[in-house]
C-alpha cells in the first residue's frame, strides 16, 4: 500500500476531528496514508480508506460493479444491475465522484476512474478484502456512517445542569 494521495480533495480524521485538506498538505500528509500526523499500518490504511470513501454498502457495490466491466455505465444500467433505486444510485455516484473514484462521462453515465495509482491499489485491496471478509467491510462502513457511538449513548443518560 502506501500510494501517494496528495491532491485529493478529502479531509482526514485525526484524534480530535476532521483535518482540512489545506492543513493536511502543509504537513505533507496523505488522506489515506496518515492520520493525526502518524503513518498508518496497511490494515489501518485500508480501514481508513473504506471508512472515508464509502457512505454505504451500496457505494462499494456500485464501485465494484463498474470496476469489473470498465466502460461507461448509465444510471439505468446500474439501477438494474444492483436492483437499487435511482435515488440510491445517484447519491452513490455523487459521493464516489467527490472521492475521486469514478468520473461522470455525461450527465447520466459514469466510469471507473480512480484519481491515481495509489487509490486504484486501495480499491483493488478493498475488493479482495470484501471478497474474503464481507461482514468486516460492512461493519466498517456502517460504523463510519452511523454517527452514533457508545459514548453518545452513555452521555444521553448523564444529568445535565441547567
Amino acid at each position: 500500500m502506501g500510494g501517494d494521495c496528495r491532491g485529493q480533495l478529502r479531509p482526514v480524521i485525526d484524534h480530535v476531528g476532521v483535518v482540512p485538506l489545506t492543513e493536511l498538505l502543509k504537513v505533507g500528509g496523505c488522506c489515506c496514508c496518515e492520520v493525526g500526523g502518524r503513518p498508518l499500518s496497511s490494515r489501518e490504511q485500508m480501514a481508513e480508506f473504506i471508512r472515508s470513501n464509502f457512505r454505504s454498502v451500496w457505494s462499494l457495490e456500485l464501485l465494484l460493479l463498474i470496476k469489473r466491466e470498465q466502460r461507461p455505465w448509465s444510471v439505468a444500467e446500474i439501477v438494474t444491475a444492483l436492483r437499487a433505486s435511482e435515488l440510491v444510485v445517484t447519491k452513490c455516484i455523487e459521493s464516489l465522484t467527490a472521492a475521486g473514484l469514478v468520473a461522470p462521462e455525461s450527465e447520466r453515465t459514469v466510469s471507473f476512474a480512480p484519481a491515481n495509482a495509489g487509490i486504484r491499489q486501495l480499491i483493488d485491496e478493498t475488493e479482495a478484502l470484501y471478497g474474503r471478509q464481507p461482514d468486516a467491510v460492512r461493519r466498517l462502513i456502517v460504523a463510519s456512517t452511523s454517527g452514533f457511538s457508545l459514548t453518545d449513548f452513555a452521555n444521553a443518560f448523564r444529568w445535565r445542569d441547567k
